[in-house]
């Protein structure tokens, strides 16, 4: 038999190879399979073996544990999680609060969350302000400079709103836009960091009541929808249309939302906007 066709040694074989029971044609046998079938399956029992009547030579045991080596990176590269991103963390922290900012919905907000009432005139505190686990997170990212600056830029924004801080929300987010136009982002990627910045306007208006903050919000969703149909932006697109009482058209965009997301928390309250506007219709 060649050594191609060579099959796999039996258990037994194994087991008297390991044991140095084998004559010395049957384990050069062994060791022809090793060398010649590249067999990584009996390898590892070769591994095993401390001492044998024709030991393994020095640079043989190397090669075998480099490959070995080798194995077990490619694992870790295939298996292993990523870290999670910025916007994930932020994300995850957002999971201890009771309420989302608005009405409007940014990347992050999952899973649902009700509204708070809008309560315009002078700020208050938001609730993550006093929330020990979100506070946590945000100390976590501003200490944290490296890695991807879009992603930290759009989890410095987030963690921002939800900190009552706008202002410095909306500046995050327009040099996350500047960097990305700088370079080659994925669409959607750049549609989340829209829809998070159409988001900061649609907050700025509800503190502030400045309408030119609302129109500013209906344009850059707009430009979000070009690029992607995420249920994150088919629901603050419909509130942003119901917020200037497009009523005809917010009551599309609501069905629309309902067509991505049918069954969920999130569908409940954009099925309660849907009963509203065509109760307002009749």
């Amino acid at each position: 038999m060649t050594a191609p066709e060579m099959m796999h040694p039996t258990e037994e074989t194994l087991a008297a190879f390991m044991e140095g029971r084998l004559e010395q044609v049957a384990r050069k046998q062994v060791l022809q399979h090793l060398d010649m079938e590249d067999c990584g399956e009996c390898r590892e029992v070769l591994l095993l073996v401390a001492e044998v009547d024709e030991p393994i030579p020095i640079w043989k045991r190397r090669w075998i544990a480099l490959v070995a080596a080798a194995a077990v990176v490619v694992l870790l590269i295939v298996f292993w999680p990523p870290p999670p991103s910025e916007v994930q963390r932020i994300a995850e922290a957002t999971e201890s609060l009771q309420f989302r900012i608005s009405e409007a919905r940014l990347s992050v907000d999952d899973p649902y969350r009700p509204t708070p009432k809008v309560m315009r005139g002078p700020k208050k505190e938001t609730e993550a302000a006093s929330n020990l686990q979100f506070l946590e997170a945000a100390r976590r990212l501003e200490g944290r400079s490296r890695g991807d600056a879009i992603d930290r830029l759009q989890a410095m924004a987030a963690m921002r709103l939800y900190l009552g801080d706008t202002d410095l929300a909306l500046k995050s987010l327009e040099e996350a836009l500047k960097v990305a136009d700088e370079g080659k982002l994925a669409p959607k990627r750049k549609a989340a960091i829209l829809n998070d910045l159409a988001v900061a306007h649609f907050q700025s208006w509800e503190g502030t009541g400045d309408r030119r903050n609302l129109i500013a919000a209906l344009d850059t969703i707009e430009r979000a929808r070009a690029l992607d149909v995420s249920p994150s932006i088919a629901w603050t697109r419909a509130v942003l249309l119901e917020a200037v009482h497009q009523n005809d058209a917010a009551l599309q965009a609501w069905q629309d939302y309902l067509r991505l997301d049918p069954a969920s928390a999130w569908a409940t309250e954009a099925q309660n906007h849907v009963a509203t506007l065509q109760g307002s219709s009749r």
